[in-house]
């Protein structure tokens, strides 16, 4: 009877480790560290709700796993950057597709291999084009230029975009202090966060 008692315990905490790592996602292998609250922007973003990708893209073979949305709703609050911005650069800048090439950019956040080696390195980061590891470089990429830029996300999406010496270069040096493609990315993300409201 004890024997029976022990094997009967024994596969529940089995199946309850089983259960758990088939939730954890395969990248990175290491998460990567969460900020101090120095470096957080003033406001602690929320947890987005599901989101449905509008219809164009789903078309075009765009898609955005709920497990996957809810890795990106993690690590954003871990890094304190707003949800909805990430899901906008995913859609301004891959359309959805985890699978995108562009050039060297590649993945959801068409990362750039050659200018994150350190970076993919310390995360970890073992297939860029996996879906788990392209959000992770890219998210602490974004971080990274937030806290250069003092939080502002108009000049760190320009810098995520074009490179923060190409950023310096074509447009802050000019006094600009913005982008077409950092206006893009917060217009889709207003929109975004109405439609997750709803």
């Amino acid at each position: 009877m004890r024997l029976l008692i022990a094997v009967a315990a024994l596969l529940a905490v089995t199946l309850t480790v089983r259960g758990a790592m088939k939730r954890q996602p395969e990248e990175p292998e290491n998460m990567p560290e969460q900020t101090t609250e120095a470096e957080r922007p003033a406001e602690e973003p929320g947890k987005i709700a599901f989101y449905e990708i509008p219809e164009e893209y789903a078309e075009n073979g765009g898609e955005l796993p709920t497990d996957v949305q809810e890795y990106i709703s993690d690590i954003c609050r871990e890094y304190g950057i707003e949800t909805d911005v990430v899901f906008a650069i995913i859609e301004e800048s891959s359309g959805y597709r985890p699978d995108a090439e562009s050039g060297a950019a590649y993945g959801y956040m068409q990362v750039i291999p050659q200018m994150h080696t350190e970076r993919i390195d310390r995360l970890g980061i073992r297939g860029i084009l996996n879906p788990y590891g392209n959000i992770a470089v890219g998210v602490d990429y974004l971080a990274e230029l937030l806290r250069k830029y003092d939080g502002c996300y108009r000049m760190a999406l320009t810098a995520y975009r074009w490179g923060a010496s190409g950023a310096e270069q074509d447009y802050f040096s000019k006094g600009q202090s913005t982008s077409g493609y950092a206006e893009s990315v917060l217009n889709r993300a207003d929109r975004i966060r109405e439609e997750v409201q709803k």
